[in-house]
């Protein structure tokens, strides 16, 4: 390709640098031409380098709205997602699948609920998509060392709904968790009592049973809001609301980033060691307080771009 103004300068332009650019060879000019490594999918147009995603909508530009679940894997290597490492769950009564099928979860025919992505999810598909409101699943994740992370990311107003079980549990692996919201009618909205988890643009809402239980694992919360949950109980004895965090493991991180507690029907925020916080708005929540001075974190008072979920 010659978008250059000098083509003597570029008659050598090749292999990584195939592109000609005003006497100078470049690797793309547009994402289109960013093809050759898959986690490097964008081009970046001051630089005219290929470089990894960085949201979504670069994706849907990039491949378009068909064939792919428009999602950015920048969680992970900057990839962009395609419906072969996808699952789908959409509640398309009677289209979609209410157990687990070979070949079921896809765009045609996706998982009406949760429950079958259990059987469905595997080191090649270990992306899950939500779009709109479905219901819970009643297992839970529970993965060793060496297994790709799990991403559950919500598409068109994606809510996981759940009644006796929590929204999402799990007790080990890797975990990331983006853009869906909670709900339950008599438990929690996510669970975690090992391995890691990774939360961001989440809203955890009117979980009857505590919003968000972390017990033994590592986490790191961001740009999301926890309200109107509670009152739980844990281990027959503690009360809490919004957000419990028990026996946070010495290794990885404990971490909540710009994140909202706020309206929780017992203590927002409730530790049984110091965790670290930033931007962190906890208000409005009953029980008599807001945060467990054993959180050992200072909270923001007011909510700004510094203080609180987007």
């Amino acid at each position: 390709v010659d978008a250059g103004l000098d083509v003597s300068t570029c008659a050598a332009c090749g292999g990584n640098t195939p592109i000609c650019l005003q006497g100078s060879c470049v690797q793309c000019l547009a994402s289109s031409d960013c093809n050759g490594d898959s986690t490097k999918p964008i081009c970046d147009t001051t630089s005219h380098t290929c470089t990894a995603c960085t949201s979504d909508s670069q994706c849907v530009a990039k491949l378009g709205s068909t064939g792919n679940p428009g999602i950015c894997m920048s969680q992970i290597d900057g990839h962009c997602a395609t419906d072969a490492e996808a699952i789908y769950v959409q509640n398309t009564m009677p289209a979609c699948k209410t157990t687990f099928v070979v070949g079921g979860g896809t765009v045609a025919s996706p998982y009406c609920s949760m429950d079958p992505v259990g059987l469905a999810l595997s080191d090649a598909q270990p992306l899950v998509v939500v779009r709109g409101t479905v219901a819970s699943g009643s297992w839970t994740y529970a993965k060793g060392a060496g297994h790709p992370v799990m991403s559950v990311i919500g598409q068109q107003a994606g809510v996981i709904a759940s009644s006796t079980s929590p929204g999402f549990n799990m007790t080990s692996g890797l975990v990331y968790l983006r853009g869906i919201r909670f709900t339950s009618a008599a438990s929690q909205g996510i669970s975690a009592s090992g391995g890691t988890l990774v939360v961001d643009t989440v809203v955890v809402d009117s979980c009857q049973g505590g919003g968000i239980l972390l017990d033994g694992a590592a986490f790191n919360i961001s740009n999301t809001t926890v309200t109107n949950n509670g009152p739980g109980t844990f281990n027959g004895l503690t009360t809490w609301g919004g957000v419990l965090v028990n026996n946070p493991p010495a290794a990885g991180p404990t971490t909540l980033n710009l994140v909202t507690i706020e309206n929780n029907k017992q203590t927002g925020l409730s530790c049984s060691a110091g965790i670290q916080g930033t931007g962190v708005l906890v208000l409005g929540n009953a029980g008599g307080i807001d945060v467990s001075p054993t959180c050992k974190i200072t909270t923001c008072s007011a909510s700004s771009s510094s203080c609180g979920a987007p």
